[in-house]
């Protein structure tokens, strides 16, 4: 009799064990998914800190360009300014030596001084 009952069970048992074994190797394929969607995600992780950081970078090289832009601008003001302040004024030195040479030169090359 307990024969008999064993050996109605066995294919029911064999039947559990194969169950067993599908469901463990499906529980395997998800965990290696698992893992593979975990890397991912650490690597989406350093990639956005990264992408920040370059974020920051790019905002404080703005501000440098901001800040030499506006100190290329009051050079180009500076300069501006000189060359309107000394466009049409004589050079005192310049003429100064002009009349310098001319009458220290004899008389006859006083046109080449010029």
């Amino acid at each position: 009799m307990y024969s008999a009952e064993l050996e109605k069970r066995k294919p029911l048992a064999a039947e559990w064990k194969k169950k067993a074994e599908n469901l463990q190797g499906k529980v395997m394929f998800l965990q290696e998914r698992l893992d593979e969607a975990n890397a991912a995600v650490d690597s989406a992780s350093r990639l956005t800190e990264w992408l920040d950081l370059k974020e920051e970078q790019i905002e404080e090289l703005k501000k440098q360009i901001e800040l030499r832009q506006e100190m290329l601008d009051d050079a180009q003001k500076q300069w501006m300014s000189l060359v309107k302040n000394t466009e049409g004024k004589v050079d005192k030195v310049l003429i100064r030596n002009l009349f310098i040479g001319h009458f220290h030169t004899p008389k006859h090359q006083h046109r080449e001084v010029l």
